[in-house]
Order: structure tokens, then sequence, then C-alpha cells
């Protein structure tokens, strides 16, 4: 894939409105590729965002190579049947960023996703992290909402529920706009995401008032 739409939207965009970045430590990403791929991925959802607000429209096609070449390069960083990458925040942020790809596939007419490798490792990574580092505490809340959006049903919600609001009130989150506001820090789409964000929140919500 040549990535000449890319090209295109990192000059056009590097000239409007400076790009909203992650709050993380990059310097704990020893694979220097993740950056340019989180860079990319920020980009779109960027476009699909504020769509109506920039010169440069982006087709359907143009949309779809796009993410194709970045599950390509996420595929060549690790491939979801090998072992997972040792470090936390870029185990975390590989995992999001492959379930953020087939959300935007899924917000454009499919009726579902199986992916089942995909799914074990979300689970894996979610259910075994124990929050100490902040910022893979803040990429562990994203990889929860995200894994919603796309391979999580609510037969996961008994354990998903507990573990976002242990986190959210980590990172004094209490009420759902600033927890959209938080992700939208990330990779993340209100028109794909925002349905199944607000959600999740509003259970977590309704088992606060039962505490």
């Amino acid at each position: 894939m040549p990535g000449i739409v890319l090209s295109e939207l990192r000059t056009t965009i590097g000239h409007h409105e400076p790009l909203q970045t992650l709050n993380i430590q990059l310097t704990q990403l020893s694979n220097t590729d993740f950056r340019s791929i989180l860079s990319d991925a920020l980009i779109i959802t960027y476009v699909l965002n504020n769509h109506d607000k920039l010169p440069m429209k982006l087709n359907a096609y143009s949309l779809q190579q796009s993410v194709i070449l970045i599950s390509y390069r996420l595929i060549h960083i690790s491939q979801l049947a090998t072992p997972r990458l040792t470090n936390d925040l870029e185990n975390m942020l590989h995992l999001g960023l492959t379930a953020f790809t087939t959300t935007i596939f899924l917000g454009f007419g499919s009726a579902g996703l199986k992916a089942p490798l995909l799914l074990q490792s979300l689970r894996e990574v979610a259910q075994k992290y124990l929050p100490g580092d902040i910022e893979c505490h803040k990429m562990l809340l994203w990889v929860l909402f995200m894994g919603r959006a796309s391979v999580f049903g609510e037969v996961d919600d008994c354990w998903i529920i507990p573990k976002v609001r242990e986190v959210s009130m980590a990172l004094v989150l209490h009420v759902w706009t600033d927890v959209r506001n938080f992700l939208s820090a990330f990779p993340w789409v209100d028109s794909v995401h925002g349905q199944s964000g607000r959600a999740l929140w509003e259970k977590c919500e309704v088992v606060n008032s039962e505490i």
C-alpha cells in the first residue's frame, strides 16, 4: 500500500488545527513504529470527528486504504497468534489499535465481528493487568471501552464494569462527559464508539448507585 492518502492527510492537517496528542510517555514505547502508527490513527480519528470543518474530504475507498495500511503495520509488529508483547504499554496499545481498526470497518455496515484471537488477547490483558503505572492506567481505560465497541459482548460486562469503575475512579473521572473527553485523546470516533461507550458507562453508574 503506498500510503499516499495518509501522506496527504498529514500534510493537510499539519497546516490546520493541531492534532490532539496522547498524554503518555512515548519514551516507554521501545518500538518506534508505534509512534507513527498511533499518529496516523489519530489523524484518521481527527478527520472523521471533524469532517465538516476540513477542506480535504475522505471518501470510503481512501478511508479503507488508510485503515488497511495501519492494520498491516500492526500485524508487522506482532501477530495475534504469536506471544504477546512484553512491554505492558505497547501490548495494550497494539491490541487497542487493532480493535480500533475493526470498529472503523464495523461502523460502515458490518453486522458483527468474530475475532476470537483478538477477544482472547483483550480479555487477558484487561483481566490480568493490575494498575500501577499511571500511563498504563490511562491506556487500560481506553482499551476497555474500545474492546467493548469491538469484540466484547454483554457477557463480558460482569468483569468489564468493575474494572472500568476501578480505573475511572483512580483517574478521577466521575461523569460521562469527563470520560468521553478523556477517551477523545485516544483514537476515538464519536459517531462510531460513542453509543457503546456511553451505554457501558451508564451500566457503571447503575452499579455505583446500588453500592
